[in-house]
This record gives C-alpha cells, structure tokens and sequence, in this order.
C-alpha cells in the first residue's frame, strides 16, 4: 500500500481504532446504545482508508506476485501467529482444551479484519488492469463485480465454506473499501474534507445515523443493509471531516500518533481486552460507574496497546510476526 502519510487520515485511524476498542469493552458492560452509534461508522473508516491507501505506487509499479507477497507479509503472518498465540490464550483463560477452530469461523477470532481485507486486495489486483483504465461509471461496475460474485457465492456454498472465507463479513465492508479506492482513482482526499459537499454529507450522517441507532441497530435485512452501507459511508466522511478540523490541536496529535500503529493496535488490544472480561465478572458496577470505566478502561487499553506495538517495532521477530513489517 502506499506509504506516505496524510495526517487526517492518520487522524481518523486513531479515532476507528479507539471507537474498536470501545466498542468491543462495551460488550463487556451491556452498553447496546454506544456499540450501535459505533456501528455507524468504525470498521467501514479503516476499510474506506484502506482502499484509498490501496491504489498507490507500489500498486502500480511492482509486479503483481511481489506485491501480493508484500501484503500477505502485512495482513497473514500477524493474522495466522497472533490469531493462534490469542486462540491458546482465551483457552488458557477459559481453560479449555487447545485447538485452533478459529480458522474456520466467520470471525477468526476476532481477527477476520486481516484476512477480509487480504481478500480485498486479492480482488482489486485481478481487477487491476481493468480499473486503471476507463471512466467513472465503468470502473464503477467493474469494481462491484467481486461483491456481485460473493452475494451469488453465498446462496450456494456449504455453510463451512462461507465461514471459512469471511464472506459474511467480505459482502458487508466490501463496498465501503471500494468507494475508498473510487474516491482515489477520481478524487482526492482533499475533495471529501473542504467544500460545501463534505458538510451536505456530515449532516446527512448525523440523520441517518439517529436514524440507525434509534430504530435499525443492527443489520437485519436487505433494506437495513442499505441504509447502513449510506450511513457507514457518509460516516467516513464525517469523520474524516472531523480529524481534518483536529490537524493542529493537542487531541489530533495524540490520534495522529495512536493511527500510524493503528493496525498494530488492532492486534494486540485483544489480549488486555481478554483480562478485563474475565476482572470484569467479580466487579459490580451502577450505571454511572460503568459508563466511567468503558471509557477509562478503553483508553488505558488503547494507550498500553499503543507503547506495546512501539515495542515490539524495535525487535525483529516481533516486528515481522505481530505487525507484518
């Protein structure tokens, strides 16, 4: 993917990445309301950002067998090592016995945003040659082609099979990765943060999303699909809106910081995630007290995460098993 930096981007990592972290704590204390408002924009963030980032240089100039070398590098060796180190973890903690099953499923483990977005990447280089060239409306076709494919593959695979490729989980955020790489190879990033369109489309997020989170929740149906992949989406601007607006204050270089490890972030988090599920059980909380700990819970998360990674960027091995570098 392409490297150099565009610091409201890296902004809004930060944010996605913290809105992860607190959405996942906030299964812990039973907060339904705050997992819904997240559900309006977090994942689809890191996915917009993704196919952005995904249309660069070395796209365009290594050959195709070394750049899919390059992003298994990225994505599968922290998703296969960290997804088994934390499979044997929960299992210790559950004390079950062994096994490594999350393979098979839908959600990896909790890690299946590695592998999805390994299979995005898959599917823009098979488009490659076909989306560097061309107008809008035909690149546009052309790149919903592999989520056409997915919806037509899930009516007649076995069950084991669907679960095994995500394709759940490839069908809801593939859109959403593929406007980031529409908004690259037409736009700039420039076009969706200044102007009277980004504020037209703030304000439509903040309708839909009321909307979202007071009557959809969740993702039912076909219509509840569509009205979160254009609250997802609008969603993305917003945010990125927002992070631009943060560049030169205090708060948008803590997040500038905490979205340049945000991937490696994502890896780790799972493990302190999984010591304060089991803490969790033997504290008794009000309402007041629970909302103050989901938010300073998720933080200290989020900041040891944060000096973890940092850590582990100075060792070798942990640099290429745990962050893929």
């Amino acid at each position: 993917m392409q490297t150099s930096r565009i610091e409201y981007f890296d902004i809004a990592k930060g944010w996605a990445i913290f809105s992860v972290i607190v959405y996942h704590v906030a299964a812990i204390h039973g907060n339904e309301e705050i997992r819904s408002f997240i559900n309006t924009y977090f994942l689809s963030l890191f996915f917009f950002i993704s196919g952005f980032f995904s249309i660069g240089k070395s796209f365009n100039d290594l050959p195709i067998k070394e750049y899919l070398l390059k992003q298994a590098k990225h994505l599968l060796i922290p998703f296969f090592f960290v997804g088994c180190l934390y499979n044997l973890y929960q299992n210790l903690l559950s004390g079950t016995p062994p096994g490594f099953t999350f393979v098979f499923q839908d959600p990896k483990g909790g890690y299946w945003f590695l592998f999805v977005l390994f299979l995005f990447i898959i599917s823009l280089l098979l488009l490659k040659k076909y989306i560097n060239k061309g107008n809008l409306a035909k690149v546009l076709l052309i790149l919903l082609l592999p989520f056409v494919v997915v919806v037509l593959l899930a009516k007649i695979l076995n069950q084991d099979i669907i679960y095994f490729f995500s394709l759940a989980s490839f069908r809801r955020y593939y859109l959403i990765f593929a406007s980031g790489v529409l908004l690259k190879l037409f736009g700039n990033g420039r076009s969706i943060v200044d102007g009277k369109l980004s504020i037209i489309i703030s304000v439509g997020y903040l309708l839909l999303g009321t909307y979202y989170i007071l009557y959809i929740k969740d993702v039912a149906s076909n219509l509840d699909f569509i009205i979160w992949f254009v609250t997802n989406l609008a969603g993305c601007v917003f945010w990125l809106v927002i992070s631009n607006r943060l560049k030169m204050t205090v708060g948008g270089a803590f997040l500038n910081r905490i979205g340049q490890c945000s991937l490696g972030i994502y890896v780790v988090h799972y493990f302190l995630y999984r010591i304060y599920y089991e803490a969790h059980k033997y504290v008794e909380l009000n309402e007041v007290q629970s909302l103050i700990m989901l938010f300073a819970i998720s933080f200290l998360i989020l900041v040891v995460s944060y000096y973890l990674v940092r850590a582990m960027e100075k060792t070798k091995w942990g640099s290429l098993l745990i962050l893929g570098k």
